[in-house]
């Protein structure tokens, strides 16, 4: 046989699948020679047949060997140069067969393969991904292609694993059979291989060359073509590198054609998660956008308006005929690339805002419970009472999408309007019920919908949702949520006597004192920091936080600045001599500038006393007696060290007392994200 050898044993074995034998030895440089002799350059056709010989022979192997893989490249370029030169045609099945090869796992004939010849697995791949783009290829033999890719980049039910001989007789005097293997190294885990080839396969940049792919689908408006394309992009979206490629040569765009097509079809499912998939990817590196290795948030191409607009609509058209659960999840899954996409913020958020899907979600975020106008947005099945989970899913997404849209000026005027309208109006009916206020525009009313359409568990998410979701847009429109009621809901979500979570975490409570917090510091012109400062019950909810074993108690808040004054409760003196002296609860100044006691030495302190996160507080009561020799230059504050700390709160543990010798609080863990915000409000 000519470029190879066999032997009868050996071939029977390989037929069986023994990656480990020697069953057949290929002579590439006899097959080269054969291949490029200018006496056989018009025996086209034993060309092809020694070509065949060759594949047919690693197929019924199993594989190629890793180690082969160089050789076979010159092999499969010598075809790729047939067809680049318009002799394809007696090749055409010889190609159709090296993609299917291509296939099959490379065989590791030693532990050491995938170390060694990575790179020529890197070339394999890139090798692969240039036949999508030879003149005259088939349909076929890209689908082949795109299939072979994807199988190299998704799971394995079985990872291939070199072959370990075993000894036929164990020696216990030999030392390596006395070992039992104990020197061996581990096979590494599934999901280690996988990450791994999927990098070889960001490295080979097969996603450029498969989006290519994708545009001749939809071009000659081949759907098994597009459906291959996508499953393999899918694959490799799951990869951060191949997902940040993608989305700078402008994956999104080329997604424009799927997504107008019907959305139960199937390439519009896929569509879908690898779009969620490369925001995810640029999402996390955007983060990284000023280091030297990382720009994705910068690189990343900027959608052309249709994308927007054709992602809208079907956006919209999920939304009114989604019924089955596999259309709620995709409708779902919409709102979600829909968040993603907003949350790129400037022209991306502009733009999906003059898409025309603000109508979409806000319908989403008040019917059925709130007076809708739009009811005909909704399949009549995702406004059923008891809701479905997946319905409950796309009440927290539509509220999350009309946060997004609205996270600056011109987007809260334009999706909130200027007095909050009916978003603002269902956020705040979901709190109705604990309040005991008077009927804010109905949604006492419209309550007795939300009791009945989700159970308890629901609810609680609902209305800490609804209240993170106010606490985001309180900068934007802090006068529309205060003319609604919304601080009123806040104060009576945040009441010690609601009911809390059975492990006494309760992050509704949590939301309601960050709102008001917020609200205290952006509503200066609307005097709201002596509104909540002036409720008794805001101040015993902040105070009862910091305390759970308290009473309620006299606490009051006038125009003379005191926060804090004549508690009685388990607390006393200790928490008011804190709060005076470490955080200047003592208030006698304008209203730029508040006069802040501490401990023996007095200052001024600027603004509002903010902390930034990982700050260390509410755990542990260290105390420390101030003196007034001390001076720290980085405020000139004396006795307050200002190291790693808030200016003007001292951080230094030891025994400490104040001027009238009572302990000082001096909280240091921060556990506790409504304690946090209790301290914050105060």
């Amino acid at each position: 046989m000519t470029a190879m050898t066999v032997s009868r044993d050996g071939f029977d074995d390989a037929r069986a699948g023994d990656a480990s034998s020697s069953a057949v030895v290929v002579d590439y440089a006899k097959l080269m020679a054969l291949l490029s002799s200018p006496h056989a350059a018009s025996l086209q056709d034993r060309h092809a047949a020694a070509v065949n010989r060759v594949l047919r022979v690693h197929e019924v192997g199993g594989g190629v060997p890793l180690k082969e893989l160089d050789s076979m490249e010159a092999v499969v370029r010598f075809v790729f140069a047939r067809f680049a030169a318009g002799e394809g045609a007696p090749f055409e099945q010889t190609l159709a067969s090296t993609l299917r090869l291509y296939q099959l796992p490379f065989l590791e004939l030693a532990a050491s393969d995938t170390v060694r010849h990575a790179d020529s697995v890197t070339r394999a791949l890139a090798l692969i991904a240039e036949s999508l783009d030879l003149p005259d290829v088939t349909n076929t033999n890209r689908i082949a292609a795109c299939d072979a890719i994807r199988v190299f980049v998704s799971p394995r039910a079985r990872e291939t694993q070199p072959p370990r001989k075993v000894p036929k007789k164990a020696d216990p005097s030999i030392l390596h059979a006395a070992l039992g293997g104990l020197g061996a190294a581990p096979p590494a885990d599934p999901e280690t291989r996988l990450g791994e080839r999927r990098e070889l396969a960001a490295r080979a940049d097969v996603a450029t060359k498969l989006l290519r792919a994708l545009s001749v689908a939809e071009t000659t408006n081949n759907r098994s073509l597009r459906l291959a394309t996508l499953r393999a992009v899918t694959e490799l979206s799951r990869n951060v590198g191949c997902a940040s490629q993608m989305a700078t040569i402008g994956v999104f765009d080329r997604l424009t054609p799927t997504f107008s097509l019907d959305f139960r079809d199937p390439a519009v499912f896929l569509g879908a998660e690898l779009a969620w998939n490369v925001l995810e990817a640029i999402s996390d590196e955007g983060s990284f956008e000023a280091s030297e290795t990382s720009a994705t948030r910068e690189e990343a191409a900027l959608p052309h308006v249709d994308f927007f607009v054709t992602f809208a609509d079907l956006a919209r058209r999920a939304a009114r005929e989604a019924h089955g659960d596999a259309d709620k999840d995709l409708r779902n899954e919409l709102f979600v690339v829909a968040c993603l996409l907003g949350e790129r913020g400037g022209a991306w958020r502009q733009r999906v805002r003059e898409s025309g899907i603000t109508r979409t979600a806000r319908a989403a975020s008040t019917i059925p419970e709130w007076c809708p106008k739009d009811q005909e947005l909704l399949h009549p099945s995702s406004c059923a009472t008891p809701a479905r989970e997946r319905d409950f899913e796309m009440k927290r997404l539509g509220w999350l999408l009309i946060c997004e849209l609205a996270s600056d000026k011109a987007g809260a005027l334009d999706v909130l309007g200027e007095n909050g309208n009916e978003v603002t109006a269902a956020m705040l009916a979901h709190l109705a019920p604990s309040a005991g206020f008077p009927d804010h525009a109905g949604a006492v009313a419209a309550f007795t919908k939300i009791k009945n359409r989700w159970s308890k568990a629901q609810l609680f998410d609902l209305q800490t949702l609804a209240l993170t979701c106010l606490t985001r847009l309180v900068p934007f429109a802090v006068g529309a949520f205060a003319s609604a009621g919304a601080i009123e809901s806040a104060i009576a979500a945040a009441a010690p006597d609601n009911e809390a979570p059975s492990d006494g975490h309760d992050p509704r409570r949590a939301a309601a004192l960050a709102f008001l917090e917020r609200a205290c510091v952006f509503g200066d012109g609307l005097n709201l920091a002596e509104r909540v400062g002036g409720s008794q019950l805001a101040m015993d909810a902040a105070l009862w936080q910091l305390d759970p074993g308290r009473t309620s108690g006299g606490s009051s808040s006038g125009r003379d600045g005191s926060f804090v004054s004549g508690h009685g409760d388990t607390l006393g003196d200790t928490l008011n001599a804190s709060a005076r002296q470490l955080h200047g609860f003592a208030q006698q100044s304008d209203h730029d500038a508040s006069f802040v006691s501490t401990g023996e030495v007095e200052h001024f302190a600027y603004g509002a006393v903010t902390v930034a996160p990982g700050t260390s507080l509410f755990g542990t009561y260290g105390t420390e007696t101030f003196s007034d020799t001390g001076r720290h230059d980085n405020y000139g504050v004396p006795g307050v060290d200002t190291r790693n700390s808030v200016p003007g709160v001292s951080t230094r543990h030891g025994n400490s007392t104040g001027r009238d010798g009572a302990p000082i609080v001096r909280p240091r863990v921060a556990d506790d994200p409504a304690a946090l915000a209790a301290w914050a409000l105060l």
